[in-house]
């Protein structure tokens, strides 16, 4: 009979409590992570102008989506739609009534977007593991990678959601 403890792998005595405390030390890490994003997302959400170069155009959208006007028009100087999908745009557009139309309100969105995408990512993890902790670190790890991703997390873009919808899916 073979004792888990004294693997190849980790062949020091206490070899599986090393495995379980390092995956610990690693869903602290990762909870860190999370709270770092979460913080300079939540501190984005105020700043009043555009961060990327497309949130202008973005909160455009949403603006005509509260006018009445037509997303999809023929190009023009004024106008020239964005080839993404009407939905992130009709979701700001209801939520319109309940702040300003500026950057705020669809950062928000994007921002609940990806809070929802880092759940669904532990849980569709937890499925597959068995258990909470990989899942929490996986979307530690979702959280960690924001700066890789230009922090487009919070931003006024379609991906967040798209995102997260996706992550529904699965």
């Amino acid at each position: 009979m073979t004792d888990p403890t004294t693997d190849t792998i980790f062949p020091q005595p206490g070899g599986v409590k090393a495995i379980e405390w390092a995956c610990r030390g690693l869903a602290v890490l990762a909870a860190i992570a999370a709270a770092a994003w979460l913080y300079v997302a939540v501190h984005q959400l105020s700043f009043p102008g555009d961060l990327t170069g497309w949130e202008g155009a973005m909160v455009d959208h949403v603006r005509r989506v509260t006018q009445g006007q037509p997303l999809y028009a023929q190009p023009s100087l004024d106008f020239t739609p964005l080839l993404y999908g009407p939905l992130y745009y009709w979701l700001c557009a209801a939520f319109a009534g309940l702040g300003d139309l500026a950057f705020a309100l669809p950062r928000g969105i994007s921002l609940i977007a990806s809070l929802g995408s880092g759940v669904l990512l532990a849980a569709l993890i937890r499925q597959c593991s068995g258990g909470w902790l990989a899942g929490a670190i996986a979307a530690g790890i979702f959280y960690a990678a924001a700066p890789w991703a230009d922090n487009w997390y919070a931003l006024a873009h379609v991906d967040a959601l798209q995102l997260a919808l996706m992550l529904l899916a699965l």
